[in-house]
């Protein structure tokens, strides 16, 4: 079983209220790039550390809110998307 696989075999509510604890515990800011993210609707839930690499499925410290662009753009690669902060420019 792949790790979409797992993770998908969670039912819909409890991914929408592992969301809900995460917002509370951390804002509506992505655990990657550090920054807001829109709304609930695009936030996905992150593994911090990928489980691949013995981060663990449902284990809270290990998850947090991402935009999809965050989440999904640093699995298949060792390191994660390099994301640079708009306000270090100005």
């Amino acid at each position: 079983m792949g790790a979409r696989d797992a993770w998908s075999s969670i039912p819909y509510r409890q991914r929408q209220a592992i969301k809900g604890e995460l917002l509370a515990r951390d804002g509506l800011v992505c655990c990657v790039c550090k920054t807001p993210i829109a709304s609930m609707s695009v936030a996905t839930i992150e593994h911090k550390r990928e489980r691949n690499a013995g981060g663990a499925l449902l284990d809270y410290n290990n998850l947090g809110l991402a935009h999809p662009r965050c989440n999904y753009g640093r699995h298949g690669s060792s390191q994660r998307t390099r994301v640079i902060d708009a306000r270090a420019f100005f």
